[in-house]
């Protein structure tokens, strides 16, 4: 009898374990990834910031990026209600159109893309955010890993056009996040 009851007891904690972690998931937004090629069709009709994640598969830090800065909800929201959201892997083979120069992996024997040197410069580090205006002009880039809190004000200073007209300190000193 104590048997059936622990087993019952046990059984009990999982699911109710299992239901809580499910629950909780639902509760992590997913930012609507998309291609340069949507991101181009998008910006003919609605014109948007373009924040693209450049990464790599054996990236850590990348990883990181996905698993902790990008499923924050304040995070993942505001990116997805402001910016259209490209990922790229830097290391992909297929050839991507950009300003209507194609850049295509499969006629160089470089590991990296050359659209993810174009975009970085150069100086490519992973994680790379480059953040595009509407038109595709870079803006300005982003190497290495933020946590959410030290993302959201960058977020806001290119979402809301703030760079357009205020140096970073400036509008740093001023921001009130919601960290």
């Amino acid at each position: 009898m104590k048997r059936i009851t622990l087993i019952a007891i046990l059984l009990g904690t999982i699911l109710l374990g299992s239901g809580a972690l499910l629950a909780k998931g639902k509760d992590y937004p997913s930012i609507k990834w998309i291609t340069f090629e949507e991101a181009a069709e998008l910006c003919k009709t609605k014109p948007r910031p373009i924040l693209v994640d450049m990464y790599t598969d054996w990236c850590g830090w990348c990883k990181k990026l996905d698993a902790y800065t990008f499923t924050n909800k304040i995070i993942a929201g505001y990116i997805d209600s402001t910016f259209y959201a490209v990922k790229f892997n830097a290391e992909g083979k297929t050839p991507i159109t950009f300003r209507g120069q194609v850049f295509d992996p499969t006629t160089t024997s470089e590991r990296t893309h050359p659209l993810a040197v174009y975009l970085s410069g150069g100086q490519l580090s992973y994680p790379f955010m480059v953040f595009l205006d509407s038109t595709f002009n870079v803006i300005n880039t982003l190497p290495g890993y933020y946590p959410p809190s030290n993302l959201e004000p960058v977020l806001h200073y290119f979402g809301e056009g703030a760079y357009r007209d205020q140096k970073w300190e400036d509008f740093q000193s001023k921001f009130k996040g919601s960290f």
